[in-house]
């Protein structure tokens, strides 16, 4: 079986070519040369993206390090970023049905199975 790397050579180049970005631009937010980058996007088993290079590429394209790590095939299809979670509860009233619907969508997402022990403890 080949062996998986966390984040693809495709994910890399579609993110670059999508932002309309070169390898060198890119290369500057990673502090590396173009090079370097260009070994990433191939992925050249002498080179691998760290850790600290995947968080600066999720902020320099504000999407989530499980759309960068190819998790979901679309920006669209990532669940909600902290930052888009705040916007959508600031203007909802705490406690009325529209925030729970809100937060139970959100628990849905990111603890399944907490949210299944809450809609059983609430149809009780």
């Amino acid at each position: 079986m080949p062996e998986q790397r966390l984040i693809t050579k495709e994910r890399l180049k579609k993110l670059r070519v999508d932002h309309s970005q070169t390898q060198n631009e890119i290369a500057k937010v990673l502090e590396v040369s173009r090079q370097q980058y260009a070994r990433l996007e191939s992925q050249h088993t002498d080179q691998e993206l760290s850790f600290n290079q995947a968080i600066l590429l999720t902020r320099h394209y504000t999407c989530s390090l499980s759309y960068l790590a190819g998790f979901f095939g679309a920006e669209t299809d990532v669940p909600y970023t902290a930052t888009e979670i705040l916007h959508t509860l600031k203007d909802l009233q705490e406690g009325s049905e529209k925030w729970l619907e809100t937060m139970l969508t959100l628990s849905e997402l990111y603890a399944p199975a907490a949210a299944k022990k809450f809609k059983e403890e609430r149809l009780k």
